[in-house]
């Protein structure tokens, strides 16, 4: 390359914004060749764990137990951008970071949340996250090494990189963590316990110049004492310190960088693992279509026999009605295509792609205004709600997920998103909508409108109602619902639609599973092939005239005996997506019935 990559306009976003911030850095990663359109991530697989992982270390070292969320994720974004550069092979001053002067949060200021990446790390390695009584909003730090130099992370960083008065230049680490965000004390702001640091490090020649470590000060001796302890060195093992980390970083960075190729070797290679994931994609999206082919043969077939059962049943009870009337309406055409399903589960194997969560602060802000109390059950953060393993996601939820806004069925600052983990989602996340959220100075009550945080909460019930199904092998899709619960509001107004019990409800569907997930998940995949065999047969009573329906539904839920429930469940479901009233109407009328006859 020469001179400056063209990366995407960045002068309108604001940096402390992480949903703006990371899809620039994801339009940016594009323009520069570095990210994997198929994995929906960078191409250096485990960059983003290298990064977090010594931002940790680094954090641990100063003694922190706990540090402010969106510091972590500020640094940690810098972090990966000059690490992905390094491992991409690009030079830094030709894709520079654009916000290098932004003022990080400060690093011990917890208002806005902690750090969950930094307390998870903690944790796993056994280290305490306590903090002492009476410090309100603000980390401590604890067992600061002596030799360790004072101030937070950027100052650590940058003293790896001085040279130490009267000794040659150190050499520089080789390490992707060393140009991040870290390397200029003066874009975070002081925290607790921080000694005063001097002016802040210069770019370029001047950086490599500056001193670093406490200010002498002159208690006597005159000016030239003075002189003399501003020329002396800094102390030696503060300096050695900083350096023996960051080459511990370095090391890392290495030892990753050692597993690569280099140059056309290392675009093969690139290349061949692309290939190899297509043919794996293309293998499995072949495997479902001719499952789908064979499905779609027998669900034709449950249909024809349906209709023939349903020509039975009809002249049994009026001999006289042997011919379809063609100008009867029926809710369904017989001609139209069944929808078949594909396999259950058959895209686990595939990568699902993330999308922007709606802002962390502003749901944790909502959920303690209600007094929603503590994350419990299902509940892992404010307004997010974990999914297990064996929900068919790809099929439940991101079937005509984009037609949540296209059909008004939420409103357009709310969204719906996943959390991703190992490149498949792991919890559901309900929030104002990143894409269009209003830029906030504060997060409170007078920045949050009173009614973006009912409908936050109306929108939280719903997906609770929705997933209490689906905890219990429900096959009805999330879009699906959400359509039938516009349907509802349209023909019956708003009231009644937040249903007060569903936050508790879906925690006691939740504790099911936890105790027992196997049959948890053998409750999904028999429910689910009662769905495979049944929505061909609802179909074609469907596709009857209006005045049989209910007759031949009642008759068809009964005719195997138990179980009456799922049937119903099922009959109603599709239904209700051609004709809501009748469908109530049908349900009410059929759960009278097996209550007398129960």
């Amino acid at each position: 390359m020469s001179g400056k990559t063209v990366l995407p306009e960045s002068s309108g976003l604001n940096p402390l914004n992480t949903s703006h911030r990371r899809l620039w850095m994801e339009s940016a990663f594009r323009s520069l060749g570095l990210w994997d359109n198929l994995k929906g991530a960078l191409k250096f697989e485990g960059v983003g764990t290298l990064v977090e992982n010594g931002l940790c270390e680094l954090f641990d070292r100063q003694g922190w137990r706990n540090v402010s969320h969106l510091h972590f994720l500020m640094a940690y974004d810098e972090s990966l951008w000059h690490t992905a550069l390094k491992f991409g092979k690009i030079n830094p001053a030709e894709a520079p970071w654009p916000w290098g002067d932004c003022t990080y949060p400060p690093v011990n200021d917890l208002t806005e949340g902690v750090s969950r990446q930094y307390k998870r790390w903690r944790v796993r390695f056994g280290k305490s996250t306590e903090e002492p009584l009476g410090q309100g909003a603000k980390a401590q730090k604890f067992e600061v090494p002596p030799e360790e130099t004072k101030g937070n992370v950027a100052t650590v960083m940058a003293s790896a990189s001085q040279q130490p008065a009267g000794q040659g230049a150190a050499p520089k680490p080789n390490s992707g963590l060393q140009a991040s965000a870290w390397s200029q004390t003066k874009r975070s702001a002081p925290a607790q316990n921080e000694v005063a640091k001097g002016p802040a490090e210069k770019r370029g020649a001047e950086a490599s110049t500056t001193k670093v470590g406490p200010k002498p000060t002159n208690k006597k001796g005159g000016a030239k004492a003075t002189a003399e302890k501003q020329d002396a060195p800094a102390p030696a093992r503060s300096t050695k310190s900083a350096e023996a980390f960051a080459a511990d970083v370095a090391k890392v960075t290495e030892k990753y960088m050692s597993m690569t190729l280099d140059g056309e070797a290392k675009k093969e290679a690139i290349k061949a693992e692309v290939e190899k994931e297509k043919e794996e994609i293309e293998a499995i999206e072949a495997d479902l279509l001719a499952h789908h082919g064979r499905s779609c043969q027998q669900a034709q077939s449950d249909f024809d026999d349906e209709i023939s059962e349903c020509w039975r049943k009809r002249s049994e009870a009026s001999s006289a009605d042997t011919v379809e009337d063609p100008f009867e309406e029926t809710y369904l055409s017989s001609k139209d295509p069944l929808p078949v399903r594909d396999r259950y589960c058959g895209r686990e194997g595939l990568r699902v792609v993330g999308p922007c969560l709606p802002t962390h602060s502003v749901r944790e802000f909502i959920w303690e205004w209600f007094h929603l109390g503590a994350y419990t059950g299902p509940f892992v953060g404010p307004f997010e709600l974990a999914i297990p393993g064996w929900l068919d996601f790809d099929d439940l939820v991101l079937h005509d997920i984009d037609q949540l806004h296209a059909e008004e069925l939420i409103d357009r600052d709310l969204v719906i998103a996943w959390q991703i983990e190992n490149g498949r989602p792991v919890s559901l996340v309900v929030g104002e909508n990143p894409i269009i959220s209003h830029e906030r100075e504060e997060i409170s009550s007078n920045s949050i409108e009173i009614s973006l945080r009912r409908r936050v909460r109306t929108l939280c019930a719903y997906l609770c109602e929705w997933l209490t199904a689906a905890y219990n092998g429900s096959c009805f899709r999330l879009v699906d619902f959400l359509r039938r619960k516009l349907r509802h509001s349209l023909d019956y107004g708003l009231h009644g639609l937040e249903r007060p019990l569903s936050f508790g409800e879906v925690k006691d569907a939740w504790s099911a599973i936890e105790a027992d997930p196997q049959a948890a998940q053998a409750i999904a995949e028999y429910e689910r092939k009662n769905f495979d065999l049944w929505m061909p047969q609802v179909h074609a009573i469907l596709s009857q005239s209006h005045r049989w329906v209910a007759f031949l539904l009642h008759d068809w839920v009964m005719r195997d005996g138990m179980p009456y429930d799922s049937r119903i469940s099922v009959a109603y479901d599709i239904w209700s997506m051609v004709s809501l009233d009748d469908a109530n109407l049908w349900k009410a009328s059929i759960e009278a019935d097996l209550r007398v006859y129960q």
